[in-house]
């Protein structure tokens, strides 16, 4: 059993490749004194653009890697709680990949909900394409 337990953990090793970005966060939106949060997390290429739906949300991150292991990122929400797409706004920022941060989202002047995403980053290896 160990042996085929260490067979796996060697193939399944071998299945991934380079350094990747992943970035947990936590969407917090605020209605007057409501507040409710969504946490999740995705791996990604260091510079990279990825599109996710979630329960409640589409949120766009767009990574480009720079200089000394930072990361320029910009994150795009959209609320879908209410079953149509709601721009709820955009953020960016540079960050150093081990970083954390919260991003006050940029949003349209009469919007009801606020938004803030608080994003942790690490490096994860990425899958090796399938040929």
């Amino acid at each position: 059993m160990k042996t085929i337990a260490v067979l796996c953990l060697l193939f399944c090793g071998s299945a991934f490749g380079a350094d990747g970005l992943v970035v947990h966060f936590t969407v917090k939106k605020s209605i007057g004194n409501a507040t409710s949060t969504y946490t999740n997390g995705i791996l990604m290429g260091l510079t990279e653009a990825s599109t996710q739906t979630l329960p409640g949300y589409e949120m766009r991150f767009d990574s480009r890697a720079l200089n000394d292991g930072e990361v320029k990122l910009v994150i795009t929400l959209k609320d879908l709680s209410s079953g149509k797409p709601i721009y709820a706004g955009s953020a960016g920022t540079v960050l150093k990949v081990g970083a954390s941060q919260t991003l006050s989202f940029h949003e349209l002047p009469d919007a009801q909900a606020r938004y803030e995403v608080f994003v942790d980053t690490s490096y994860g290896k990425l899958p090796e394409p399938s040929h």
